[in-house]
C-alpha cells in the first residue's frame, strides 16, 4: 500500500481543508493535542470543522492514544454541521500510523487495506474529473 501518511500530508496543505495533526503521545491525565491545541500553526479539527470548504475525510484508530475515540465522536458531531461531505471511520483495532507497513507493530492490513479503498474511492467522487488509480 502506498504511504498514505505521507500521501496526506502533500495533498493537506492547501489551506481550503483542515491538515491531519499529529496527536500528542498518549499518557494519561494528559488531554491530546488533537482537540485542545493548534499544532504547526494551525487550529485544531474541532476549532476547523465549522470552516471546512473541501470535502473531508478522517480515518482513525480506536487505539490511537493521542486521539481518543471520545474526541472522534466529538468531531464526528460537529462535523454534522459542516457544509461539505464529510465522513469519519473508526477502525476498533487499530493503531495510530495503522496504514504504516514500514511499521510493524502499528500496522493493520485489514484497516489499511479498508482506508486506502476508501480514500481511493473519496478522490474518485470529490475530486472533480479524475478517476481513482488503483481502483480496479
Amino acid at each position: 500500500l502506498p504511504p498514505v501518511g505521507r500521501l496526506s500530508a502533500l495533498i493537506v496543505p492547501c489551506p481550503a481543508v483542515v491538515p491531519p495533526l499529529p496527536p500528542s503521545p498518549g499518557q494519561p491525565g494528559r488531554p491530546s493535542a488533537h482537540r485542545t491545541r493548534a499544532r504547526f500553526g494551525y487550529p485544531t479539527q474541532l476549532d476547523a470543522a465549522s470552516r471546512l470548504r473541501t470535502p473531508w475525510l478522517g480515518l482513525f484508530g480506536d487505539r490511537d492514544t493521542g486521539i481518543p475515540a471520545e474526541e472522534v465522536e466529538e468531531l464526528r458531531t460537529t462535523l454534522t454541521h459542516a457544509s461539505v461531505d464529510t465522513e469519519i471511520v473508526r477502525y476498533p483495532e487499530a493503531e495510530h500510523g495503522f496504514h504504516c507497513d514500514d511499521r510493524p507493530a502499528v500496522y493493520n492490513e485489514a484497516a489499511a487495506r479498508d482506508g486506502w479503498a476508501r480514500t481511493l474511492q473519496w478522490f474518485g467522487t470529490h475530486v472533480d474529473g479524475t478517476r481513482a488509480a488503483g481502483t480496479d
